[in-house]
């Protein structure tokens, strides 16, 4: 005889439990004694329930402005096609969540079946792979946009990246496995023409997507990173603004020239070909590098958070010459 509970069962007390928990603002405990269970039983019970969707919690900031920021940011830069604000969080990460999982949701509801998607990096765009449900469709092709940065950005491997979303859409994957620049132009051409990766070089000229984070140099910690913006500054007079893709901009969004610098990553003009570009980014710290990526009208789609927002509208009004952005190691 088979007494193993039967998955109705199982749903069923989950149901139950949450339904005493939230709607009749039951304690734990008091839950507990009703059903003849321990408290730490129903607490799991309930962070099941969260798990399985059977519960959604959502937190309205009454004081969010994250619609007429939008409205404030379409009428500014009016190249964009869409604008999609969300509410700040002084937790930094929770901001940098809520940005991703509408990014991830935007995404998939205007994918189609066949296009091809570049996935570019950073920890926004981390999260944006990892908050995809799972809805699939067909001969979806998902290519990196560049290599990767070695131990230092071991966790956001844009390869890996890749590889996930793919895994969430039931696509393909093309990998890259190259590092993001090489210290000479023949080391490059070798790796670019090489017939393992070539394939996902190729696709680049096709892209229908590209889900991209914008990098605002002065967060990175990465010591050979700045030694490389500090060269790309002293050979063009120029100073940094952002990175896109691996790519060095500055505030006017025109791409700083690296000679000792050869990078293995979507060309700007690739990229600029591309159907849609989504960039993705949050926090006050960022509008700079938003704003730089926005003059050289590298967006299409851009998907913020209310702090940036905000920080990006003060520079509107402002000259390009008058932004002016400082290198800071941390």
């Amino acid at each position: 005889m088979n007494t193993r509970p039967r998955l109705q069962d199982d749903l069923s007390l989950l149901v139950h439990v949450a339904e005493l928990y939230y709607e009749l603002k039951l304690t734990q405990q008091q839950v507990a004694d009703r059903l003849g269970l321990s408290r730490p039983a129903i607490s799991k019970l309930l962070a099941q329930a969260h798990e399985m969707g059977i519960v959604s919690i959502k937190v309205r900031h009454p004081l969010s402005r994250a619609e007429a920021l939008a409205s404030q940011l379409k009428a500014a830069y009016s190249m964009l096609d869409e604008v999609v604000v969300v509410p700040s969080s002084r937790e930094l990460e929770l901001s940098r969540l809520r940005a991703a999982t509408v990014a991830a949701a935007y995404f998939e509801e205007h994918l189609e079946d066949g296009e091809v998607v570049g996935i570019g990096r950073g920890s926004t765009i981390f999260a944006l792979v990892n908050n995809l449900s799972g809805r699939q469709r067909l001969d979806v092709k998902i290519a990196p946009l560049t290599g990767g940065l070695g131990d230092y950005d071991a966790q956001f491997q844009v390869s890996e990246m890749a590889r996930v979303a793919a895994t969430h859409l039931g696509g393909t994957c093309y990998h890259l496995y190259a590092p993001a620049s090489v210290g000479d132009a023949a080391t490059k051409q070798a790796l670019m023409s090489d017939p393992k990766v070539r394939d996902t070089f190729q696709l680049w000229d096709g892209l229908d997507w590209a889900l991209v984070g914008i990098g605002a140099i002065f967060q990175t910690a990465n010591p050979d990173y700045l030694r490389r913006v500090r060269e790309a500054e002293a050979y063009s007079g120029r100073e940094v603004a952002a990175d896109l893709c691996s790519r060095l901009l500055d505030s006017l969004g025109c791409e700083i020239p690296e000679p000792a610098h050869h990078a293995i990553t979507v060309e700007l003009s690739q990229l600029g070909q591309a159907r849609r570009v989504v960039g993705v980014a949050s926090g006050a710290t960022k509008s700079r590098a938003i704003a730089a990526c926005l003059a050289g009208g590298w967006l299409d789609i851009l998907i913020t958070d209310e702090f940036a927002a905000e920080a990006l509208l003060k520079l509107v009004n402002q000259p390009p010459g008058g932004v002016q952005l400082s290198l800071v190691s941390t």
